[in-house]
């Protein structure tokens, strides 16, 4: 196991929680540093549950800790040996304990006191009950084959018995033990899936294999507060999202912050602000330093309008580590807003902000449109043009393709939000193809807008026809419309026409459309042209770690997928192929 030892694959259950996925390294670590202790359960996919102490995997670091610690870890040890408390049983295991009572059962039957049949006569009567006169044949009056027939009677009623109580017990089996063992085994799947794919963000397949799960299998408070959440962001159920995290929140072991961040999620998306404020008020009580109750409550604070409070909020989420990215689009909208009330200042400093951010990450093009906005609102002297292209040459698809924290109200940092800018900025170029690219692709990225976008890129297509931005768009258009034919067209007359490989946006999508084909010739074709230009290319390094994978090239995949992931540590495909080649059955069934 010595070369899996950079490898995530352990789950953790502490303190009522699952963390992870941890490399074998890590957990050492959190053990050494006191964060887990030897009767913490850890668990690969798809195995039981272990205490770390009885993980071969760590026994030299247990032993290290028992010698370093003197008999405090030997009484630990003890103890938990000894204890009630045992280890998370496995299914099978409880099976087992079942058949082994119902084996005992049965066998009490079989060997118990003989069984006696008093309602037998030992002699045939007539109907009248005299006996019979004349001559009598057969066994009557023979007296050692009436023996011999008694207990041959006696042994078929014995026999028809034990058949009797086999044939129950089997009964009793299937119903009560091989059905709800199957049950349980589906349940178990159904839960590992789950908790993987909310790991690696993609939490609509979360969302799904937690409503495989009946009641019962919900009785961790974790698991039942991730399933409510999912439900509200989802699929907008903040009834039922509501009624389950309250269920939960007397039980023993709630994740109270999570529940109360959950709360006012819900109540923001229901348009209750003040039920929403309360609420996250007492996570911030517990911890003022939460960053996701920072920036829902900066949320609030732009629902009212009240930019002082969203700022202060704002900039004291951006102090924490990690940040999420969302709060620079929300900073931008507070600066927007105080510079329509004069507040020149605001503009220039969040600008200086948004600078700082490395666009090859999280939110990418939607802080590259505030930062044109706010440079729009200055009278910033710039190639407009060369900008708007900058916009457009981009991922689709990147911002959802990272994993962001299902806790935070993230509708106040939406394309809906956004559109206002989109439409000011392009108007003042109306003249240039791009340009009009641009509004068509803002139309596209809100709710019912794929209308108006294709109106808008046609009159874009019909102005520059070969312009590869502009073929690029349209083809997003129409990919997303469901004209998938027509949309290749496209994107391989954008490639077609960008001789020079100035533009990235046309191989992204068309390298993303060959690796979701499974045409991996395709798409290894347009990798490893896509990263010779662009060699930071999130795409490219998880488009190309998949394939080499897959092709049973382990270490030179790592190599691509490490690359990756120190440049953006929550990119969702990256952290698929990670879970991949840890060995996740879950993770290669989605």
């Amino acid at each position: 196991m010595a070369g899996q030892q950079g490898t995530p694959h352990w789950l953790v259950k502490s303190s009522g929680r699952v963390l992870g996925p941890y490399t074998t390294d890590e957990v050492v670590h959190l053990l050494k540093n006191k964060e887990l202790a030897v009767f913490d359960e850890v668990s690969r996919p798809f195995r039981r549950w272990n205490y770390i102490r009885d993980e071969v995997e760590f026994a030299k670091a247990v032993e290290e800790m028992r010698q370093s610690g003197g008999s405090a870890i030997d009484e630990i040890t003890s103890t938990m040996s000894t204890a009630s408390m045992t280890s998370t049983d496995s299914i099978t295991e409880r099976v087992d304990h079942v058949r082994d009572d119902l084996t005992d059962d049965i066998s009490l039957h079989r060997h118990g006191n003989e069984i006696v049949y008093e309602d037998i006569d030992e002699e045939p009567m007539s109907r009248s009950g005299a006996a019979p006169k004349g001559n009598a044949y057969g066994y009557m009056g023979d007296s050692a084959l009436t023996k011999q027939t008694d207990r041959a009677s006696q042994s078929m009623w014995f026999i028809s018995g034990v058949i009797v109580i086999l044939a129950l017990a089997f009964v009793g089996y299937t119903r009560f033990i091989d059905k709800p063992k199957a049950k349980q085994t589906e349940a178990s799947r159904a839960l590992v899936e789950a908790d993987f794919s909310y790991l690696t963000g993609d939490y609509k397949a979360a969302l799904d294999s937690y409503k495989k799960l009946a009641t019962e299998d919900l009785n961790q408070p974790d698991v039942m507060v991730r399933k409510a959440i999912l439900l509200a962001q989802i699929e907008g159920q903040t009834a039922e999202a509501r009624r389950l995290l309250q269920g939960v929140s007397g039980k023993a072991g709630a994740p109270l912050d999570e529940i109360d961040l959950g709360l006012g999620v819900i109540d923001l998306l229901e348009g209750n602000i003040n039920g929403a404020r309360q609420t996250l008020k007492k996570v911030i009580s517990r911890n003022p330093f939460d960053m996701r109750a920072l920036i829902n409550m900066a949320a609030i604070a732009i629902k009212e309008k009240d930019w002082g409070a969203a700022n202060g909020h704002l900039q004291s989420a951006l102090r924490q580590a990690p940040f999420d990215p969302i709060a620079y689009v929300l900073l931008a909208r507070v600066a927007v807003s105080q510079h329509a009330k004069g507040d020149k200042v605001a503009v220039r400093d969040v600008k200086q902000v948004l600078e700082g951010y490395d666009l090859d990450g999280d939110y990418q093009q939607e802080i590259l449109l505030s930062r044109s906005y706010l440079d729009f609102l200055a009278a910033t002297k710039m190639d407009w043009e060369q900008r708007i292209s900058e916009i457009l040459d981009i991922d689709p698809y990147q911002t959802s393709d990272f994993n962001h924290d299902p806790f935070i109200y993230r509708d106040a940092a939406g394309w809906d939000a956004l559109k206002s800018w989109c439409e000011t900025l392009t108007s003042q170029f109306d003249f240039s193809p791009r340009a009009i690219a641009l509004a068509a692709y803002c139309h596209a990225k809100v709710k019912d807008g794929f209308t108006e976008a294709r109106r808008t890129i046609d009159k874009a297509v019909a102005q520059s026809p070969n312009d590869p931005l502009v073929k690029t768009v349209q083809g997003f258009i129409l990919f997303e419309l469901g004209f998938v034919d027509k949309a290749l067209s496209s994107w391989n007359a954008a490639i077609e026409s960008d001789k020079q490989r100035s533009f990235v946006a046309p191989l992204i999508v068309m390298g993303r459309y060959c690796q979701n084909e499974k045409n991996y010739e395709c798409a290894a074709r347009v990798w490893d042209e896509l990263i010779q230009k662009h060699p930071r290319s999130l795409q490219a390094i998880a488009g190309l770690s998949q394939i080499i994978f897959s092709q049973q090239d382990k270490g030179t995949a790592e190599e691509y997928l490490s690359r990756g992931l120190a440049l953006a540590p929550n990119y969702r495909p990256l952290l698929k192929i990670k879970a991949e080649m840890s060995g996740n059955d879950a993770a290669q069934t989605n």
